[in-house]
């Protein structure tokens, strides 16, 4: 925009002094503002300065508007043009389809749990009047015998998630008890609990279901919502023990409830509260430093020496 300033100023500059020099009679003196507004025979007229200088001035004097308009239509082009490429694949090929005995095991393992389910369900119903919602079970289910080591099969995410999409889903229906656009509810509530799970590290399918499901009715309230976790817990123990006994898989790949930053920090609250704590912290880090100086010790003699001496501690 500066470049563009300048060599405005400057062609101003010599239309001035061409005007300044020429014949004030003369119109082939007078240089155009514009080229646009000379007929095709009045351009033959002009000379090859004018016309140059008409042609410049006109460039010069395209607006921001204009411009600014250039560079939105050449990026939105250029933008829908990288979607459809995108849009058409990657070219990679699709997973192999599972051997017939890893099926075997999913039938069962997928058929077990739901019977278990299924049961608890039917017994719940007719005792007390509440019952455990099936439909997001099946999504658990396809994941954790039919993509065992994904991340969002593992129990913290099965746990972790179901907690927080159903509490937003509560929440939203507490507060937009009185709108009278419910209808938002659905949305809203899985659209929140699939961020929240997202911003957190604990992706899972089922969850999401579940807040769509918890938002979509009233009934479905606090019991309800314990009855969810009661049946996750089943279906995970259930999964546990099933997939392990198949000796090519292995559930869950980690459980990781608790991480180790929170351990630290808990652990870190206690000693700086507790005497007993404290201590135990003193000795926690003499035993790193004398770990760090066998360690350091080592790597200053040969293998041999090393073993032959005696342990300090």
């Amino acid at each position: 925009a500066a470049t563009l300033r300048r060599l405005r100023a400057k062609f101003m500059a010599i239309v001035a002094f061409s005007k300044h020099c020429g014949n004030d009679d003369s119109t082939e003196n007078h240089l155009p503002p514009t080229i646009d507004i000379y007929q095709p025979d009045e351009m033959e007229r002009l000379s090859s300065f004018q016309k140059l200088s008409a042609s410049v001035s006109a460039k010069m004097r395209k607006s921001y508007r204009q411009s600014l308009a250039e560079e939105i239509s050449t990026a939105f082009k250029q933008k829908a043009r990288v979607t459809l490429t995108k849009c058409k694949g990657g070219g990679m090929k699709p997973p192999p389809p599972m051997p017939t005995r890893q099926v075997i095991w999913t039938f069962l393992g997928a058929f077990i749990t739901l019977m278990i389910l299924g049961g608890l369900n039917v017994i719940l119903s007719k005792e007390t009047g509440y019952g455990i919602l099936l439909p997001p079970f099946g999504a658990l289910l396809t994941l954790q015998y039919g993509l065992t080591p994904a991340p969002a099969s593992q129990p913290r995410n099965a746990i972790y998630g179901q907690i927080i999409a159903i509490s937003l889903a509560l929440l939203v229906k507490v507060i937009t008890a009185n709108m009278a656009y419910t209808w938002i509810r659905v949305p809203l509530a899985t659209s929140l609990a699939i961020a929240f799970m997202a911003r957190l590290g604990i992706l899972h399918p089922p969850a999401g279901a579940s807040a769509a499901l918890f938002s979509s009715q009233d009934r479905f309230d606090g019991i309800f919502f314990a009855l969810m976790l009661f049946g996750n817990l089943i279906a995970i123990f259930t999964a546990i023990l099933i997939n392990n006994l198949n000796d090519k898989k292995q559930y869950p790949i980690y459980y990781a409830f608790v991480t180790d930053n929170w351990i630290d920090r808990v652990l870190g609250t206690f000693d700086a509260c507790i005497p007993y704590c404290q201590r135990k912290k003193l000795s926690r880090e003499e035993d790193l430093d004398r770990t760090r100086h066998v360690l350091d010790k080592s790597l200053r003699m040969s293998l041999r020496e090393f073993n032959n001496q005696k342990p300090p501690f």
